[in-house]
């Protein structure tokens, strides 16, 4: 007589882990296929920590400028404690790759730059890549303000007319023998719109007043539409304001002596005060 031989009993199910969730058998199936490559978590691990180090930057090309003025003198006037390395992107868009934090941080406080006098505006770095490179970090300056209306809330609410505040200072000082006195902020700036150059105030009496506008480290600006990001050549808003003038008032060819080229003042433009003139 042959006797069926006994069957062996199963093995008893693994454990639970605490460390996290388990795998599945269909992701340890594709894990173990020939055609799929599974990338190592400290591997992406440390992609995660080079994108939080890494800034995309646009240049607003208004006039020529050379590779090397990326390269060399933008990463030298930066003076980073550790290497950045640069890489083009597309259509003057660059990657700027860091090694500290720190450096990080440092250029983005010290916007905006400039490259050959163009605008460099840096964002954080977006796996996406749909950065809208269209606001940009400016230290702005208001005088004439009158000193009955020297409020810090009152300010703080009024600079806001130009762009999101991040710091407002009192700056008080001595230049020439000249007592100056006037605020500053540092804006966030649509580089799409139009600068201003004054602001209105107006009292509960009616009566108005100007507050002038000055920017520090102002990059490539055109004094006519007021813009940041071109010249004359380029001023599209020029073009069109010049041929409808020429053909209302019947003018010669080349410039019109009754055409206003200008509709900004040179102090818009304004170098960043020394501080030892700070009292």
């Amino acid at each position: 007589m042959i006797t069926q031989p006994k069957p062996l009993p199963l093995p008893p199910p693994p454990p639970l882990s605490n460390s996290g969730p388990s795998t599945t058998l269909t992701e340890d199936a594709e894990s173990n296929s020939e055609d799929v490559f599974v990338v190592a978590d400290e591997f992406e691990d440390q992609l995660n920590h080079s994108k939080a180090l890494s800034l995309a930057g646009l240049v607003l090309v208004g006039k020529p400028y050379r590779k090397q003025a990326i390269t060399e003198a933008l990463i030298s006037a930066w003076n980073t404690s550790h290497p950045v390395i640069v890489s083009p992107i597309k259509n003057h868009t660059y990657l700027f790759r860091f090694e500290h934090a720190m450096d990080v941080q440092n250029v983005l406080t010290n916007a905006p730059w400039s490259v050959a006098g163009n605008l460099l505006i840096l964002e954080r770095w977006k796996p996406a890549r749909d950065w809208s490179f269209a606001y940009t970090d400016i230290w702005v300056q208001f005088h004439e303000i009158l000193e009955e209306l020297q409020d810090y809330k009152l300010v703080s609410r009024l600079v806001m007319k130009v762009g999101d505040v991040s710091r407002l200072m009192d700056i008080t000082g001595v230049r020439s023998g000249k007592r100056l006195q006037y605020f500053k902020a540092r804006l966030k700036l649509d580089v799409r719109k139009p600068l201003k150059d004054t602001i209105q105030i107006r009292r509960r009496s009616g009566e108005k007043h100007s507050v002038d506008l000055r920017y520090e480290r102002l990059p490539l600006f055109y004094y006519y539409c007021g813009l940041i990001g071109h010249n004359e050549r380029c001023c599209q808003t020029l073009f069109e304001d010049e041929q409808k003038h020429k053909l209302t008032h019947q003018c010669p060819h080349g410039t019109c002596p009754s055409f206003t080229y200008c509709h900004f003042q040179p102090y818009l433009r304004c170098p960043t005060p020394d501080a030892r003139l700070l009292e």
